[in-house]
């Protein structure tokens, strides 16, 4: 019954981001990733992973945007727009996303998956960006 407990405290604060039903749903946590591989349409294949410190800040602020530390150095806001969903991918992977817009104001959606070494996706209609560990 203790590891039950402290599973579910220790994973309240990242669910906390995108459960609408979650109470406090607001509670500012961050996420950190070591490797980012990019998608894009014209290839048709991900890019190799590179190496490169990205960290995401859920919660940033009053309205519950993201916040993106880039490896350059480069901090951006991503503004949320739509409600928090959950699913799963086919192989039973599971994730949240929410629909954002990025500092150039275009829409994209932003998949958190439970399993860090999946990381964490931004989907443009015609690329997409994966951070993991």
């Amino acid at each position: 019954m203790k590891n039950i407990l402290l599973i579910l405290l220790f994973s309240l604060p990242f669910f906390g981001f995108v459960s609408d039903s979650s109470v406090p749903k607001d509670e500012q946590f961050r996420m950190d990733y070591r490797y980012v591989s990019i998608y894009t349409e014209k290839t048709g294949k991900w890019s190799k992973w590179k190496e490169g410190s990205n960290t995401f800040v859920f919660n940033c602020n009053d309205r519950n945007d993201i916040m993106h530390l880039k490896a350059g150095g480069q901090n951006v806001i991503y503004k949320k727009i739509s409600a928090i969903k959950e699913g799963k991918t086919d192989s039973g992977e599971t994730y949240q996303t929410l629909d954002a817009i990025d500092e150039d104001g275009i829409r994209f959606s932003l998949y958190l998956y439970g399993d860090d070494e999946i990381g964490l996706k931004i989907s443009y209609s015609n690329l997409s960006i994966q951070f993991a560990n």
